[in-house]
């Protein structure tokens, strides 16, 4: 349960037992957000990349995670390494984006590592006082893999993924068995424009479809939103909601025979979201990234079935931004200003007994989850 801590406001020294939500200041307050960053986001998995983006010797992609740079990179014998993307020189970052290189070279000073990080060249200090290159190696990063995606903690003593979210690779696995056909669609990858509010609100927002019948209708028209079925274990939630069966007039091209039918979302603790939506057969993965205490990115891939109606990925893309996404934004950012107000100190859950899948149990579940964390 949560412990005392002189850096959180004393009402958030609580369980979320009852009917009443986290505080309004742990959405606005900047001492809130520093501590998340080290009690949270640098001790939990964050979503790095695809498979697909290290499929050679030599292949690398950078991360941030705030103002840490991360490097993963695929060495000669096909294993992805993580290191803190830093020249032990200087400190200069050694690379930046996505390429290949068969070593790392930076390009301050020429100081060169192999794909393993160890130092294999210190130009023009091979004399002298020598630095003993045995001994210098870049700071490794913990990475691991579930199915096709890459994962970091910046925490060497976290528990492993596959502990923590054991459920993920099986429930992928039965809802896509097929995802190693799957590929990265760059057309359909995104960034949002950064949302003006705190990066909890859109995770609650995520959680819940008890807001989507009132505030998304074209959403609430596709999806039989009173038979959502959520279940919670560990650091992951999932979620189903069934097509609806009638579907008459869907707002973009969609083939009864072959397109997905049932919406699935996962929300893996604490930002990293997948969905599945009804239409051509897809998978998007989501890392929500705060700014600040108050202002929030996401950045989005997308990976489609070659063989999927592509017309109708685009054509549902364009309709969640313009549609579902931006209705989100208004909610949020809305929230964000409410949390804000002298008259808004702490909120309630909506949990129904008796329509227990329609309501905000796993909004509830997240808080406690993230009180568990803030405390350890």
């Amino acid at each position: 349960m949560f412990v005392e801590n002189s850096r959180l406001p004393i009402e958030c020294a609580l369980t979320i037992e009852g009917s009443r939500s986290l505080p309004a200041s742990m959405y606005r307050d900047d001492d809130i957000f520093e501590l998340e960053k080290t009690s949270l986001f640098f001790r939990t998995w964050q979503y790095a990349c695809h498979i697909s983006q290290l499929s050679s010797p030599g292949s690398y992609v950078t991360v941030e995670l705030f103002d840490q740079q991360l490097v993963l990179i695929r060495n000669t014998d096909g294993e992805v390494n993580c290191f803190y993307n830093v020249c032990l020189h200087r400190g200069h970052p050694l690379v930046e984006g996505v390429g290949c290189k068969a070593r790392l070279v930076c390009p301050y000073h020429a100081w060169v590592y192999d794909l393993d990080g160890n130092l294999a060249s210190a130009r023009r200090a091979d004399s002298g006082d020598a630095i003993d290159r045995s001994g210098v190696a870049l700071t490794s990063v913990r990475v691991e893999r579930v199915l096709d995606f890459y994962f970091v903690n910046l925490d060497p003593d976290a528990l492993p993924l596959s502990e923590v979210a054991g459920g993920l690779e099986d429930s992928l696995n039965e809802v896509v068995p097929d995802l190693s056909d799957y590929q990265l669609n760059p057309a359909l990858d995104y960034v949002d424009k950064p949302f003006e509010c705190n990066w909890k609100v859109l995770i609650d927002n995520q959680l819940e479809c008890y807001h989507c019948d009132v505030a998304h209708p074209g959403f609430a028209k596709l999806m039989d939103i009173e038979n959502t079925r959520n279940t919670m274990q560990d650091d992951l939630v999932f979620q189903h909601i069934p097509a609806v069966s009638d579907l008459q007039d869907p707002p973009f091209p969609y083939q009864r025979d072959g397109d997905v039918g049932d919406g699935m979302f996962w929300t893996l603790f604490p930002n990293t979201i997948l969905a599945r939506l009804p239409g051509a057969p897809s998978l998007s993965i989501s890392r929500l990234q705060p700014i600040s205490a108050t202002r929030t990115t996401r950045v989005i891939q997308v990976l489609s079935h070659p063989g999927g109606n592509t017309e109708g990925s685009e054509d549902r893309l364009k309709w969640l931004r313009d549609g579902v996404i931006e209705e989100d934004r208004g909610l949020c950012e809305a929230v964000q200003k409410g949390v804000t107000q002298r008259g808004f100190t702490q909120g309630y859950y909506a949990i129904d007994a008796q329509r227990n899948q329609l309501c905000e149990e796993p909004v509830r579940y997240f808080h406690q989850r993230y009180l568990d964390a803030l405390s350890a």
